[in-house]
């Protein structure tokens, strides 16, 4: 810029060889010293006061005291009485006085002069770069812009401090007496313009790269800068903080450094023809921890290019979304158990419906028929493959979003030795250890459900060390924080927690995301259907709880289940009635299936019970209208078509609510059902029932109402 000024200028005087400047102009070693000349004295102070302003301006002196210097110097060179350095304020796009030189003059700084701007193609200029300000025309806009912070000045000259087009403010030279300011002062603050502005450019450049830096330091994602071929030549903590990799490690090496091994070769070569076309490519990688873990990312790499369009380095920046990918799949998880559930209780429903008509006719003949009768031992064969569907569709129904059944206060600690030591009576050939907490673990649960899930547990690890090994079963109450709650998917609160882990191979991580889903299984056929692990993940879910997997390979597998804490009182069970108890009196039997109406009407007479039935809501309600004072009980089925069992209950509720209601369904204990009962004077059966359990349970729901 210097040489441009210069070219455009009019020539300095003439520098002759023989004349010596003092020894301090040449004290630098940044600045190359001006070579001898014959000049007069003032231009020998005012190349003196040049060549030392160009010293200062390459010293390490604080930007203030250098600002300060150029505005002594400005008026040294050109002999005027004041003298300003005015930046422009990027930020507000204004005009700031930072620097005064002149008597008097120290009230200027700081002075903000908000209608200030460039020169305009019509202002008075000299070279597209003088601005002059003389006295008599003031009212020229150009020429007023100081009017309200400089006073008695006759004559003034202020030159742009530009670079490249950029405009970084004046600098502004004023006499008190009118003075034309000569070609040659023109030249010389032109220059000490042009050095002025490669000094602020440096400046604000350095504070650019600090605040820059201070991003890339301080930044949560994780950034990576490599050369054009690849080495990596700078990382950000956050990097290391991700990868366990240190900077000095790093740097030097390429990007294989963090590579998983989980991506092929045609995703890396897409990768690289991307960028290097000088396209910005997105993308998920998984890379791999310094520790051998793996981790996911969320990342972008964007090719720098330099002023001929040519890439010179990548830029990566990456951020850590393994918890939310975990979060992600957990929610999937949830999302596909749910649909299955659904799925599998209405499968459920249909088939215990189908055992219903099966059991109740097995039931009835084997009701009327001696033990010595030839079929007497086929209808107890036949019985007992119902009670085979049956415990399937508890498999199924396990599964479901409803799968409670009969939920209790018990002890978990008590209901896990029981498993405990009825399957190390079956199981000698493993060894099995228990640390189960002092302090009795209270829930609230089902607890043939709670069997269930921990029989399939301890199958599950039986069947993983077919060469004997330790079974190891630990329970606990502990209070899960908000952090340690939410990659569960649970909230924050008291659980008790119960893990069950064996010696085995462990499991794979490419089934490990499988094996809750229904059927899917790699044993043997004749080893398991697939449900076991399923039934699991939907019971305890039912139970407002989580259950989680670890198998570290090599090591074994571990399953952690979580369900709430209760602070509710243990009540001591009752033994269940055993024997058919007949009855008397009058009993409305609803239900939509018209198999189990009639069967299910046999069954009730043949225990001495007289017996109204309705194939639909509105049936039961216009008999119920009618009969209300006659019955003595409601055997409602809570799935129907057009009127739900919740909705006819309601409907006979408002006829008369004293009648008690035995809820009968091939679903599980269901949100609807789970309503009804908490309104009291009803109780629940579960679909298929025999002959001794609906006797037991019309004649309890009797005798308690």
């Amino acid at each position: 810029m210097v040489k441009q000024i210069t070219k455009n200028a009019k020539p300095m005087p003439s520098i002759k060889k023989n004349t010596k400047l003092p020894s301090s102009t040449a004290a630098s070693q940044d600045v190359t010293p001006l070579p001898e000349c014959e000049a007069s004295s003032s231009e020998i102070l005012r190349l003196q006061a040049l060549n030392d302003l160009a010293i200062d301006l390459a010293s390490d002196l604080y930007f203030e005291k250098k600002l300060q210097q150029v505005a002594d110097k400005v008026r040294l060179l050109v002999n005027a009485d004041i003298a300003l350095v005015v930046l422009l304020n990027e930020e507000r796009d204004t005009h700031v006085i930072q620097t005064v030189s002149g008597t008097g003059t120290a009230h200027l700084t700081g002075v903000e002069l908000s209608a200030l701007r460039p020169p305009s193609p019509g202002a008075q200029t000299t070279d597209g770069n003088v601005w002059f300000f003389p006295k008599t025309a003031q009212q020229q806009t150009e020429s007023r812009l100081f009017q309200d912070a400089i006073d008695n000045i006759e004559q003034a000259i202020a030159i742009p401090i530009q670079i490249k087009s950029r405009h970084l403010g004046f600098l502004f030279a004023g006499n008190q007496k009118i003075k034309p300011f000569t070609r040659s002062e023109c030249c010389l603050l032109s220059l000490v313009s042009n050095l002025l502005a490669t000094e602020i450019d440096r400046k604000r450049t350095d504070e650019n790269q600090v605040r820059l830096e201070t991003v890339l330091e301080q930044a949560a994602e994780s950034i990576m800068i490599t050369n054009h071929k690849g080495t990596i030549q700078y990382v950000n903590p956050a990097f290391e903080r991700i990868s366990g990799f240190t900077r000095n490690e790093a740097v030097g090496k390429t990007p294989r450094l963090v590579r998983s091994g989980k991506h092929n070769d045609a995703f890396y070569q897409n990768l690289t023809q991307t960028i290097q076309q000088g396209k910005i490519w997105h993308g998920h990688l998984i890379n791999k921890h310094k520790t051998g873990t793996f981790y996911e990312l969320k990342a972008t790499i964007s090719p720098i290019k330099d002023d001929t369009g040519q890439i010179t380095h990548y830029v990566s920046v990456r951020k850590d979304v393994t918890e939310e990918s975990a979060l992600r799949k957990q929610l999937y998880q949830a999302q596909k158990m749910e649909a299955l559930g659904t799925l599998a209780g209405g499968i459920a429903h249909d088939f215990n419906n189908l055992l219903m008509s099966i059991q109740g006719n097995i039931s009835l003949m084997l009701f009327e028929m001696l033990e010595g009768n030839e079929n007497y031992k086929r209808c107890k064969a036949i019985e007992s493959y119902v009670k085979k569907g049956a415990d399937l569709t508890r498999q199924l129904l396990g599964i479901a979003r409803s799968g409670k059944y009969h939920s209790r206060v018990i002890d978990l600690n008590q209901l896990i030795q029981s498993n405990i030591d009825m399957f190390g009576r079956t199981k000698k050939e493993i060894q099995i250890v228990s640390n189960l907490s002092q302090k009795p673990c209270v829930v609230e649960v089902d607890q043939g459900q709670m069997d269930q899930v921990l029989l399939n547990l301890f199958v599950n690890a039986w069947q993983a060390m077919p060469n004997g090994g330790q079974l190891r079963v630990t329970s606990e109450i502990m209070n899960l924080k908000e952090y340690q709650a939410r990659p569960t998917g649970l909230s924050a609160g008291n659980y008790v927690k119960i893990a069950v882990s064996d010696t085995g191979l462990g499991i794979d991580k490419m089934i490990i995301e499988r094996i809750f889903d229904p059927f899917f299984t790699t044993k043997d056929k004749n080893l398991g259907t697939g449900l076991g692990l399923a039934s699991v993940y939907g019971i305890v879910k039912n139970h407002g709880g989580m259950v989680t997997v670890k198998s570290p390979k090599g090591e074994g597998a571990t399953f952690e289940i979580f369900l709430p804490y209760s602070c509710k009182k243990i009540l001591p069970q009752q033994a269940d009635q055993e024997g058919i108890t007949k009855g008397k009196g009058t009993i409305l039997l609803v239900d939509d299936e018209v198999a189990i109406l009639d069967i299910g009407r046999q069954m009730l007479e043949r225990l001495n019970y007289k017996v109204l039935t309705a194939s639909n809501g509105q049936k039961a309600i216009d008999l119920y209208s009618l009969h209300h004072n006659d019955i003595d009980l409601i055997i409602l089925d809570l799935i129907m078509p057009e009127m739900s069992g919740r909705d006819t209950y309601d409907r006979l509720a408002d006829i008369d609510k004293r009648t008690p209601v035995l809820l009968a369904s091939g679903y599980a204990l269901a949100d609807q059902s789970r309503a009804i009962l908490k309104k009291g004077n009803s109780s629940f059966i579960q679909k298929p029932y025999n002959m001794t359990e609906l006797s037991n349970a019309v004649s309890e729901i009797l005798l308690n109402t």
